[in-house]
């Protein structure tokens, strides 16, 4: 094609290193193939490579699952999930759609969809991945995940065949060995992933009702949002803080509320990701999340 694609740092020349798929359509007929030819190479003079393997702008968290056969010692697949909020819950460019293997195939299960790679918006209590495993080759599997930091949640494989939980490390990996027999052994949707708010984290009393307390813009892409209070917090003296998720303040500010909104001016520099919002006055204490998204 003459043409490069859009809303991508690729181009329409392969660079040295770079791979890709071909998928044909579901019209296509006989034996569909496609060849290279010295016409098809670039001669415009100096050629300038593009990183390829990183999304510029982008902070995020990852998860990394690789499925080993543990009779054989060799790595079977891979997948991945990546965290930050400026991608999206739904499939998008920024997924990696799932091609399938002769042997085991380890995705994960979205909107209907198999993926590598799935690239969703910032990480969120008790969200749940669902994993999707088949075409089995052996009788023994390890599992070797490894999370980056993501502070404030913690992260567990749920076995539904055994249903054992286990915890995963952070920085660093862990392993998960299982063995696979009979038919209900191999159901395709038999591994999960969850992640949830540790309880160092949710501290006393907190309540996390958006019906309560609104806020706005959220996420929020400058300097300024706006929190919306219910009327027992009018005409008191009431205390705002914003904590990361390691449960440092942030940020603070005490005022005598008069009206329902509270303007709120983020000052200094907020890193992207979630941060909690604590309002509290001498009845009630109400939470929040905040998604810092800067631009």
């Amino acid at each position: 094609s003459s043409t490069s694609p859009t809303a991508s740092t690729a181009t329409k020349y392969l660079q040295p290193g770079q791979a890709f798929f071909v998928k044909t359509s579901a019209s296509a007929t006989g034996s569909p193939s496609f060849s290279f030819t010295e016409a098809s190479k670039y001669t415009g003079g100096t050629f300038s490579t593009t990183n390829l393997w990183e999304i510029p702008n982008r902070v995020f968290d990852l998860i990394d699952v690789t499925l080993i056969n543990k009779d054989s010692q060799v790595v079977a697949d891979g997948t991945q999930i990546r965290f930050s909020p400026g991608f999206s819950d739904e499939i998008s460019d920024l997924d990696s759609r799932k091609v399938m293997n002769l042997d085991e195939n380890l995705s994960i299960y979205n909107e209907g969809s198999l993926l590598s790679i799935d690239s969703r918006s910032a990480a969120k209590s008790s969200d749940y991945i669902q994993l999707f495993l088949d075409r089995y080759r052996a009788k023994n599997y390890t599992f070797r995940i490894k999370a980056s930091a993501m502070p404030g949640f913690e992260l567990q494989l749920r076995d539904k065949y055994t249903n054992q939980i286990t915890a995963i490390s952070k920085n660093q990996e862990t392993e998960y060995s299982f063995s696979v027999s009979d038919l209900e052994s191999k159901r395709i949707d038999r591994f999960a992933l969850e992640l949830n708010f540790p309880n160092e984290v949710k501290l006393q009393n907190e309540k996390f009702d958006g019906d309560q307390v609104k806020i706005y813009p959220n996420p929020v892409k400058d300097k300024q949002l706006t929190a919306t209070l219910p009327y027992s917090f009018v005409n008191h003296s009431c205390n705002l803080k914003i904590l990361d998720m390691n449960g440092r303040i942030v940020w603070e500010q005490t005022k005598f509320l008069s009206q329902l909104n509270w303007d709120i001016p983020l000052e200094g520099a907020f890193s992207n990701g979630i941060y909690l919002i604590q309002v509290s006055s001498e009845n009630d204490v109400l939470y929040n999340r905040l998604i810092i998204q800067n631009h």
